[in-house]
């Protein structure tokens, strides 16, 4: 190996100490590596090949005044140690030496990015996110997912986009109007912004994340089963009513979607799980109409669920899920849009019922996440079951009703 490409190794491995020492923080201690300690360094200087090599390219670094060094006490031709004095101007010398940008360059101007972002952005938990980014940003941290490169910048565009938005978009869509590129957003930004959304909306499956903010890969689809007609904004009428079975219809049809109509309904259950939503199918009366709801709660099925609400404000509203902290989210969210819905098979009976199907808990964070809950009023329905979870420790899926 060359001089110059060993003396580059010793700069990048002293800058790489630094950044990750307190000295960068503002300390002012020594950046030292020691060659017996440090493998790398120790094969090298080991080597016949590349001992001398060595030897020249720490006193090249030493006239150069980037990076100094002591001889060992009982071989002075042989390093002791290696250091960058981080108060006495190395620290620039090293940095241009090695090609690299300052890690304080990158850190202020990630700062003043966010700070812009941060100022821009409408309010939310994503703009709350972005300040608790800035406080990490002022200990000289940057966080990740965010790199002090370009990428920074398709991260930022893809937040504020999506915390603005309000009607759905197809990702690739969104791609193509923030970078020119339909699949840019896949291929590059896309998991960083999962990794920021799961901060924010913890508990939440990867495919749900976006969908909370209308962004999604295909139209949503709205599965559901009974005697509806829908009525659209061109005055024309869908009836539905003659299929026995599941139907379903887009996000883009709910948009163009005034009111709907029936002759008889007079129950409406939501399903959070697939295979339950089949059994009540099969299972319905007549004048019930049973909506597929999924596992999370986007805000176009919000628009769909506040179209029936609207349409029949008489009638009876359940809803049936899990019984963990998911679906209870889920049935808190319905609540918002339709104050009326009780739970569906939600409480202590059930629980009790299915306890052999019941999954247990193990993750203390959860049962901690479960009795916070219970100082929260918009769970108030779940009070008295929460507690029964706690002491057995158990969760169930809506599935167990099935077995």
């Amino acid at each position: 190996m060359r001089k110059d490409e060993i003396a580059l190794k010793i700069i990048n491995a002293l800058l790489d100490k630094y950044e990750r020492s307190k000295a960068f923080k503002g300390g002012k201690r020594r950046i030292i590596l020691t060659p017996h300690k440090d493998s790398r360094l120790f094969l090298m200087l080991e080597s016949p090949s590349d001992r001398r090599p060595f030897l020249e390219a720490i006193a090249f670094l030493k006239e150069e005044g980037i990076a100094g060094y002591e001889r060992d006490r009982d071989d002075d031709s042989y390093p002791s140690l290696i250091f960058l004095d981080v108060d006495a101007g190395s620290i620039e010398k090293a940095y241009a030496a090695a090609g690299r940008v300052d890690r304080h360059s990158l850190i202020e101007d990630l700062k003043m990015k966010i700070s812009q972002a941060e100022a821009a952005m409408p309010d939310g938990n994503i703009r709350l996110y972005l300040q608790s980014v800035l406080v990490r940003i002022e200990e000289q941290v940057i966080p990740r997912p965010f790199t002090g490169s370009s990428l920074d910048d398709d991260i930022l565009k893809a937040l504020h986009f999506i915390a603005s938005n309000e009607d759905e978009i197809m990702e690739r869509v969104m791609s193509l109007k923030l970078y020119g590129d339909s699949k840019h957003f896949e291929k590059n930004v896309r998991p960083s912004v999962l990794s920021i959304l799961r901060r924010i909306r913890t508990g939440d499956r990867d495919e749900e994340l976006l969908s909370a903010y209308s962004v999604v890969r295909y139209p949503e689809e709205f599965i559901f089963s009974g005697n509806l007609s829908i009525e659209f904004d061109d005055e024309r009428i869908t009836d539905f009513s003659a299929l026995n079975g599941s139907v379903a219809i887009t996000s883009t049809d709910v948009e163009r979607a005034v009111g709907c109509t029936s002759s008889n309904i007079r129950r409406i259950i939501t399903v959070e799980n697939k295979a339950n939503y089949i059994h009540l199918v099969f299972n319905k009366e007549d004048d019930e109409l049973v909506i597929f709801l999924g596992g999370f709660f986007s805000p176009a099925k919000g628009r769909f669920l506040s179209l029936i609400h609207k349409s029949f404000p008489e009638a009876e509203y359940r809803h049936t899920g899990d019984i963990d902290i998911g679906g209870f989210r889920i049935f808190t969210q319905l609540k918002a849009l339709i104050p009326e819905v009780t739970p569906l098979m939600m409480d202590e009976d059930t629980l009790a019922n299915y306890m052999d199907s019941a999954e247990k808990i193990t993750d203390e964070d959860y049962l901690r996440s479960l009795e916070a809950l219970l100082s929260d009023e918009s769970y108030s329905v779940f009070h008295s079951l929460i507690p029964l979870m706690i002491k057995k420790r158990v969760r169930l899926e809506q599935e167990a009703f099935l077995e």
